[in-house]
């Protein structure tokens, strides 16, 4: 399995990653290619966690309990679009960007 990078746009190896920091959801990776740190939006982690959850259990509480069949079914075709939605949006993106070296000197050439 790969990843892109956000930053230097190059294919990654999951297992050739060697530098992490941060725990759980806040973990972050750093690219071997161009040493930026990656990770992932928290919020956007934790509402597509929290909608797939309502959604398992909102069909699970329209099977079981016929009252409640048509507004629990409502409710979980909602939590679906909030769980497709937050999905499309949990993408990895740069956390901390590499120093740029100085090359001021080389462009004041071209002036």
């Amino acid at each position: 399995m790969g990843l892109v990078c956000s930053h230097c746009h190059k294919n990654m190896s999951v297992a050739k990653i060697e530098e992490k920091r941060g725990e759980g959801l806040a973990s972050q990776i750093r690219c071997y290619h161009c040493q930026a740190w990656l990770g992932k939006n928290v919020r956007i982690a934790q509402v597509k966690m929290l909608s797939f959850y309502l959604l398992v259990g909102l069909l699970i509480l329209g099977y079981v309990v016929e009252q409640f069949e048509v507004m629990s079914y409502m409710l979980a075709a909602m939590m679906g679009m909030a769980l497709i939605i937050s999905h499309f949006m949990d993408q990895v993106h740069t956390i901390e960007a590499p120093e740029q070296e100085d090359v001021s000197d080389q462009l004041k050439k071209y002036r």
